[in-house]
């Protein structure tokens, strides 16, 4: 069979500083009506709306980094952008191999599990060498051998983990069922909107190690 090849488009060329470029694209029915009524609320030609929203997005890129970084500085920024990245990536390509999940593959089991397995390797791979130690016996733990006081240690620190991520799940399911600082309000406030109803149905803390 004659395999087809599809025609190169034109080579992309610098423009210089000051000039004026024409660009040629095609977008579908909803992005035009979109941009066409944008440019009429907003006073701009279609070809000027579109100039100034594609600028946005640029200029945009960068703004999940810097929100991060001024939420827990700059190298944990960089551990969550790296795992935030290939979790998207990682469930992206393991939804492309399940039929009709499209853009949801969060809602498949195996391609979320691909994706929590990425991001996983990420935070593996920033961990720091050496053995995990015990801080030091507490008040009332003298008798413990460093093996015991080990197990112990590790025991109350996961549950205090556990607490936490607990407290959170429940409040973005149940608005009210804590009393939170303001600035955590707000936070899951914005989870839950940003998740939607069938998205914090979904929670579940059963599973979890």
């Amino acid at each position: 069979m004659q395999r087809t090849t599809r025609r190169a488009g034109p080579k992309p060329t610098i423009a210089n500083p000051g000039e004026r470029r024409s660009l040629g694209l095609k977008v579908s029915p909803d992005v035009k009506n979109e941009l066409d009524a944008a440019a009429k609320r907003n006073g701009r030609t279609q070809s000027q709306e579109a100039e100034v929203r594609l600028e946005a997005s640029f200029r945009q890129q960068g703004l999940l980094g810097e929100v991060l970084q001024l939420s827990y500085g700059p190298e944990v920024a960089g551990i969550l952008l790296a795992a935030m990245t290939q979790f998207g990536a990682a469930g992206r390509d393991a939804g492309a191999m399940v039929r009709g999940t499209g853009d949801e593959w969060f809602t498949h089991p195996h391609a979320y599990d691909l994706a929590v397995l990425a991001a996983n390797l990420v935070f593996e791979a920033f961990r720091p060498p050496g053995e995990r130690i015990w801080p030091g016996p507490g008040v009332g733990d003298p008798v413990l051998t460093p093996a015991e006081a080990q197990t112990k240690f590790d025991a109350a620190a996961r549950n205090r983990v556990r607490c936490g991520v607990d407290a959170l799940l429940a409040t973005i399911k149940a608005p009210d069922a804590l009393a939170l600082t303001r600035e955590m309000q707000r936070l899951t406030t914005q989870m839950r909107d940003l998740l939607g109803p069938t998205m914090v149905s979904k929670i579940s803390r059963e599973k979890r190690p």
